[in-house]
């Protein structure tokens, strides 16, 4: 059977708890309207776990205030 797309590596406690504090960072710059630095924030989550659907979403979101502004 041939996979179709390479299986991720395990993320380690590390980099989860890199992940992790660069998420809540983004989720605070996001509630202080600073919403190109919480994009930032939420993008450095995105290259240590590229599935991290959540903050693909918040990225979504928060492009959609910076336009309301």
């Amino acid at each position: 059977m041939r996979r179709l797309a390479p299986v991720p590596a395990r993320m380690t406690p590390a980099e989860k708890a890199k992940a992790g504090a660069h998420f809540n960072k983004a989720t605070e710059l996001y509630k202080q309207g600073r919403y190109e630095a919480a994009i930032a924030e939420w993008q450095k989550v995105l290259k240590i776990n590229p599935d991290h659907e959540l903050s693909k979403q918040k990225i979504q979101k928060a492009r959609s205030q910076k336009g309301g502004r």
